[in-house]
């Protein structure tokens, strides 16, 4: 049976256009399947402890913030651990979540700049905003009337479908990862059995909201990044 999530947003001095503001998103599994299946073998191996705590469906934070036309999206864990905390094996929501990349985004440019690690290497990935399919369906997330979006994955399987939920009350073309772009901010996606939900949105707080665009790593684009990935597989023997 899900589990009912209550949704608890609120907003700090709301405007009709906001220009700044602060976003958590909490990233949760929707199903447990994998963690039963690991539970069931009856064993208590050292490697199967690992594996659970790494796919551990203990929910995951990550924050977006946003000033104009400008905006930043990383793992609340970057704020407040340290270096060595920071290296230590993430968990599968926290990858899935966008793991310790740092992802931003501007809206007048319509283009992402994501900076991450592979391979050793620190990249600077840079992308153009995807195209949405947009549909009249609506759904109350919060106090907030949200719209329908899709998107519908280009590796040829139709069946992989991204749901996400935007509001146009909130103008800002932002929200996690890739999810950027819409007439409104994203409130809640849904891929696959993973959901990203806005639980806490604090608009034109009082504090600057400062956006420092990532320069340091290989500059690369989106492209280019897959294609060094499927060559890094195929050496690999994958």
């Amino acid at each position: 049976m899900r589990k009912l999530l209550i949704i608890l947003i609120t907003s700090i001095v709301y405007s009709q256009h906001p220009t700044s503001g602060v976003v958590e998103y909490t990233i949760e599994s929707l199903s447990s399947e994998i963690t039963k299946n690991m539970t069931k073998s009856g064993k208590d191996t050292y490697e199967q402890k690992a594996l659970l705590e790494i796919f551990s469906n203990e929910p995951t934070h990550f924050t977006l913030e946003f000033n104009g036309n400008e905006a930043i999206y990383k793992n609340a864990k970057n704020e407040m651990q340290s270096d060595a905390d920071k290296k230590s094996k993430p968990k599968f929501l926290e990858i899935v979540g966008g793991g310790n990349g740092i992802f931003y985004s501007n809206s007048l440019e319509k283009s992402t700049l994501t900076q991450k690690e592979s391979f050793g290497e620190l990249f600077l990935i840079s992308s153009k905003f995807l195209d949405w399919e947009l549909t009249s369906e609506t759904k109350k997330i919060g106090n907030y009337t949200c719209f329908k979006a899709k998107y519908i994955s280009k590796n040829g399987n139709k069946n992989l479908i991204d749901e996400v939920w935007y509001t146009p009350e909130i103008p800002v073309q932002f929200g996690p990862t890739k999810y950027v772009g819409l007439p409104g901010l994203v409130l809640e996606v849904i891929a696959g059995k993973i959901r990203f939900t806005a639980t806490k949105i604090q608009l034109n707080n009082q504090q600057a909201v400062i956006i420092e665009k990532p320069n340091k790593g290989t500059k690369i684009t989106e492209e280019e990044y897959i294609k060094l990935l499927e060559k890094t597989a195929s050496e690999l023997g994958f």
